[in-house]
């Protein structure tokens, strides 16, 4: 099941000192994904925001999409 969010609350600084940012890109150099995972102590959380290009021009920015 994945959930779509606009806006993460780990985003805010200082929010949580558990989130780590991993980042892929593609073969040109743009950035593909960034990547944040969450572990509540419980739980572990990753979400994930894909950028689109065409031509290399950034073209679309998705949601964020939990999975």
């Amino acid at each position: 099941m994945s959930v779509s969010a606009g806006e993460l609350d780990v985003e805010r600084p200082g929010a949580n000192a558990n989130v780590a940012t991993s980042f892929t890109y593609n073969g040109d150099g743009t950035m593909a994904t960034v990547v944040k995972t969450y572990d509540d102590g419980a739980t572990t959380f990753t979400w994930t925001r894909t950028y689109t290009y065409a031509a290399g021009v950034l073209t679309n920015i998705s949601l964020w999409v939990r999975s």
